[in-house]
């Protein structure tokens, strides 16, 4: 697994234009790999092996990772991200809840879970990232010219939303 996501680094670096980069890379993973297959394959047998591929791909995709760093400046938006990954818990949750709770999963059921779980992921997106309130705004603007306010209080847990 560790391999494939370097790979996946070594593709863009070669992408990039730079497989000058991904010879380095090689050049730290089959020395590496090599002297750590024969060390920990004499005292472990085959899980030393394994575990020597696994020590070898991770330098493999650090390195990989630091290069592809250097060439690339835009940086992810992690914040972001996590805000999008906890909506999805959340739905998941709720939805995974609604099928255990419900004991009949009929087509109807997981129609009507998945349009709530879907509803509640938009709706905790759009409390959470600013982000994606500028996505709707500009995208509700253009298309009927409305204006709306989010307002949340903290200290209340309380969030509104004016549409005028």
């Amino acid at each position: 697994l560790l391999y494939e996501y370097a790979s996946l680094q070594l593709s863009t670096i070669e992408a990039l234009g730079r497989p000058d980069l991904n010879l380095w890379v090689d050049i730290v993973l089959l020395p590496s790999n090599l002297v750590l297959n024969i060390v920990l394959g004499c005292f472990y047998g085959w899980y030393g092996t394994a575990s020597a591929t696994a020590v070898s791909s991770l330098l493999a995709l650090g390195l990989a990772y630091s290069y592809v760093s250097q060439l690339i400046t835009e940086r992810v938006p992690c914040a972001e991200i996590s805000r999008q990954a906890n909506a999805a818990v959340l739905m998941g949750v709720v939805v995974i809840v609604g099928l255990r709770w419900v004991l009949a999963n009929s087509l109807l059921v997981v129609m009507v879970l998945m349009t709530l779980g879907a509803g509640l992921y938009f709706v905790t997106v759009f409390v959470l990232s600013p982000f994606f309130r500028g996505v709707v705004r500009r995208n509700l603007d253009r298309e009927f010219d409305l204006i709306y306010e989010v307002t949340m209080d903290l200290t209340n847990s309380t969030c509104a939303v004016t549409i005028s």
